[in-house]
């Protein structure tokens, strides 16, 4: 699926579609999973901004599945912040409003390519 990118830049779609080459309907289902798991999740980093324990957790599982669609910037704020969240310092609520941020970037991200791949072929 070389055609038009999404213009978000949150995913490195190369990098993802050839991490998935040959599978393009796993890919959509992997971009339709990540959107619905993203859903409430920068509004649960907003609301527990002073919960260290709950930012940990969320921090850890947001980069985890950042990694695995290449949302780098996303994987790479939710390291920050699960290293904050764990003592190593840094404004929390700056950190997680960061990442909140960048979650609903990125989902708008996805939630155009589904749309794009939801559309039926010309």
């Amino acid at each position: 699926m070389a055609d038009a990118q999404p213009a978000g830049g949150h995913v490195d779609w190369v990098a993802l579609e050839a991490r998935y080459a040959g599978r393009p309907e796993f890919l959509e289902r992997l971009v339709r999973i990540a959107l619905d798991t993203l859903r409430g999740v920068a509004a649960s980093l907003r609301a527990a901004a002073a919960d260290r324990a709950t930012l940990a957790r969320t921090a850890h599982t947001l980069r985890g599945g950042a990694d695995v669609i290449q949302a780098l910037r996303v994987r790479d704020l939710a390291h920050a912040l699960e290293r904050a969240a764990g003592g190593d310092g840094g404004s929390l609520a700056a950190q997680a409003e960061a990442l909140a941020a960048a979650v609903e970037g990125l989902e708008a991200e996805l939630a155009e390519r589904a749309a794009r791949a939801a559309r039926p072929a010309r």
